[in-house]
């Protein structure tokens, strides 16, 4: 009986770490998305701030509001109302074609939607439009990524057709 008992217990011991092991996991994916909207609002500040240093005062207006739908995107992209998403994306890029983080997000619509092409000619402009930016940064890694799987797909296939 006392084994059973202590049996218990050291359940019980488990179940209380996993709760905790839980509880720490979303803290961190809390921390983490604050992160990255930390770093994304840091983009659009520093974009102002590069856009105000160069005189371009007359789209600040088109700008703003490039911002606004970018924001009602994202949040539509995370809820994972894509169509929506994807609308809101085209519609910032609308008031500013040279939105790097518009572009961006458009590509993570189009990737999604596995729409591969529309995805890095996305991302492309990206970096075209703000080279030094962290949305340009994060362009030219989902590109490589999508370089790389191109390229094990066809070693894949290279090697299918080698051992026929």
């Amino acid at each position: 009986m006392a084994l059973g008992h202590g049996t218990l217990l050291h359940f019980g011991d488990m179940d209380k770490e996993a709760k905790k092991a839980q509880r720490a996991l979303r803290v961190a994916e809390i921390i983490e998305a604050f992160q990255e909207r930390l770093l994304d609002a840091w983009d659009t500040l520093r974009e102002r701030l590069v856009r105000t240093a160069r005189g371009v005062h007359s789209t600040s207006d088109d700008h703003r509001k490039a911002s606004q739908y970018l924001e009602r995107g994202r949040r539509l992209y995370n809820s994972k109302d894509y169509g929506k998403a994807e609308d809101c994306f085209k519609k910032a890029l609308e008031h500013d074609p040279k939105y790097a983080l518009g572009h961006y997000f458009l590509g993570l619509v189009y990737y999604t939607n596995r729409q591969l092409d529309d995805a890095a000619r996305h991302w492309k402009r990206a970096q075209e439009c703000d080279p030094d930016s962290r949305a340009a940064s994060k362009a030219g890694a989902k590109l490589r990524m999508i370089r790389g799987r191109l390229n094990e797909v066809v070693d894949q296939l290279e090697s299918q057709i080698k051992g026929h």
